[in-house]
C-alpha cells in the first residue's frame, strides 16, 4: 500500500506545499487489488478532497477490526473543506451527481463513481461521511492481502 500511495501523493505535492497531504500507512500492508485501479481510485479521492476540500488531506491506512470481511482494510481520505451537504451524502458515489456549490468547483460528477465502480471491482466498497470536526471522510475499503509469515530457520 505504501509504496503506491506515495507514488499517488507525489505526483499532488508538486502543485501543493509538503505539508499539506499527510499520509498514516504503516509499512508492509498490502491489499487484494489491481494496482492500476488502486491508484486510479486513490488519485480521484486525493483530487476530490484538492479540489472541493481544504487542507491539510490525511490518509489514512490501517487494518479494519470490525467491518466485514474480517480481513479488510481502510483507506480513509480526510480533508478539512466545508463537507458535503449531508442530503448529497447517500448519491455521492452515483454516476454524474455533484455535491452543492461549495463543492461544485468544476467536474462532471465521475470521480466518486469511479472510486465506488474500481471499487466493486476488486471485492470493496467506498462511503463517504462528513467529518465531526469538519470536511469530508471517504473510506475505501478492500480485501488485506495475507501477511507473509517469516521463513524459519
Amino acid at each position: 500500500m505504501r509504496p503506491v500511495l506515495e507514488s499517488v501523493i507525489a505526483r499532488y505535492r508538486t502543485s501543493m506545499g509538503e505539508h499539506d497531504v499527510t499520509l498514516h500507512c504503516a509499512p508492509g500492508l498490502s491489499v487484494r487489488t489491481d494496482a492500476d485501479d488502486l491508484d486510479r481510485a486513490m488519485a480521484n479521492l486525493i483530487d476530490n478532497a484538492v479540489q472541493h476540500g481544504r487542507p491539510p488531506i490525511i490518509i489514512t491506512v490501517q487494518l479494519a477490526a470490525t467491518t466485514q470481511p474480517q480481513n479488510a482494510m481502510t483507506v480513509e481520505v480526510r480533508d478539512h473543506g466545508p463537507g458535503f451537504d449531508p442530503g448529497f451524502l447517500p448519491r455521492a458515489f452515483d454516476r454524474f451527481t455533484r455535491a452543492d456549490d461549495a463543492r461544485t468547483s468544476g467536474g462532471t460528477g465521475l470521480g466518486l463513481a469511479i472510486v465506488a465502480a474500481l471499487a466493486r471491482r476488486n471485492g470493496g466498497q467506498v462511503t463517504a461521511t462528513n467529518h465531526p470536526d469538519g470536511g469530508t471522510a471517504v473510506t475505501l475499503t478492500l480485501l488485506a492481502a495475507p501477511t507473509p509469515i517469516p521463513a524459519s530457520g
